[in-house]
């Protein structure tokens, strides 16, 4: 349970954090996406906006207030969704949770043939050291899609994979994505098309920053709607 004195400091920090993200975010003429959507997951959202929000508002203040600590430190998450039509000219991106691929899926009978497209983008400064977790769930599974972690050691210069993840199976560090350097960010952007049956109406991602040796990460859920 939070106690008063910890909920006021948690709104204090909130307030003046979003003062300011509001401030940079009037003089800035292109706005990350990453940054509009969390303004917009916020308790200064706009009703008219979140209805068309694919990624659902904060649960409570401290997950605001550790979303926007994240922000602050140049750490953005983009996380989306598309719908798919097989048939068309565009190929499969990965397999899906049942194991098969996109290009397969012109076999099966229609009701399978409508897929989602998850997209997802993560992009950092680069630190001198950092880890990085993020995980995948879909409501129609109880495994992880995903279970990714990476570690910038210092005196490195890239975003390597790590071993850790123990919440998917049978996922070896060949299979994640890599990070590449660019304009002075690591960045990270992946897609992935499932059978709308397979992952139901929400998915949600967790991406964790921080140091982990000395067990302090920040975190970020956020969980969208699907369909």
């Amino acid at each position: 349970m939070i106690s008063a004195s910890t909920g006021v400091g948690l709104v204090v920090g909130v307030f003046f954090g979003i003062l300011t993200l509001l401030l940079g975010y009037a003089f800035v003429a292109m706005v990350s996406p990453a940054v509009q959507m969390w303004v917009n997951r916020s308790i200064l959202g706009k009703p008219s906006e979140r209805e068309d929000m694919q990624v659902l508002p904060f649960d409570d203040m401290a997950s605001e207030q550790s979303s926007l600590e994240m922000v602050f430190e140049g750490v953005l998450v983009e996380f989306s969704w598309s719908r798919v039509v097989s048939g068309s000219n565009d190929t499969g991106v990965s397999n899906g949770l049942l194991g098969f691929s996109t290009s397969d899926v012109v076999d099966m009978s229609a009701s399978r043939r409508n897929l989602l497209r998850i997209t997802i983008k993560i992009s950092l400064p680069a630190l001198r050291t950092v880890d990085l977790e993020a995980r995948l769930r879909v409501s129609e599974t109880r495994d992880y899609v995903f279970d990714w972690r990476y570690k910038k050691v210092e005196g490195g210069d890239q975003m390597l994979p790590a071993s850790g993840g123990s919440h998917s199976q049978g996922v070896h560090l060949s299979d994640q994505p890599a990070f590449e350097y660019i304009d002075e960010s690591y960045v990270l952007e992946w897609q992935g098309d499932y059978s709308i049956d397979e992952v139901g109406d929400k998915a949600e991602l967790s991406v964790l920053v921080g140091d982990a040796s000395l067990g302090f990460m920040k975190r970020d859920i956020l969980e969208m709607r699907l369909g």
